[in-house]
């Protein structure tokens, strides 16, 4: 097999055939100071959580639920954002499809990436 083609990282201003090192380092060090799902809230207890959202929401994206498409959905959000003083209660959780999850996270500002957006 040809060996991968070199490619110039910006990073370091060096041409590379793989993953630039420093920018390897970079991803490492975030993934350590983001912290496990546990260390987050999102260990044992929310899992079971989740379940419970999963089958009252009946497996359905709630988003497009109310636009008329019945759409899998796949990812637990929280209604109002944890950052922004959101519970886990049952009451402000919802099931969604990872689209619809993706464009919510947007608006709310990137809250998901722990910066605390808030909705505009």
């Amino acid at each position: 097999m040809p060996a991968r083609a070199k490619r110039f990282c910006a990073k370091c201003n060096q041409a590379h055939s793989g993953n630039c090192p420093q920018r390897q380092t970079g991803w490492d060090n975030w993934q350590k100071r983001k912290g496990t799902d546990t260390e987050r809230g999102y260990g044992y207890r929310w899992r079971k959580r989740r379940l419970v959202v999963i089958r009252k929401d009946k497996g359905l994206c709630q988003s497009c639920l109310k636009a008329g498409l019945a759409v899998q959905g796949s990812h637990v959000d929280h209604i109002k954002p944890k950052a922004q003083g959101g519970t886990d209660d049952l009451e402000n959780l919802q099931l969604l499809c990872k689209p619809c999850h993706l464009r919510k996270t947007a608006q709310e500002g990137g809250g998901a990436r722990g910066r605390g957006g808030v909705n505009p």
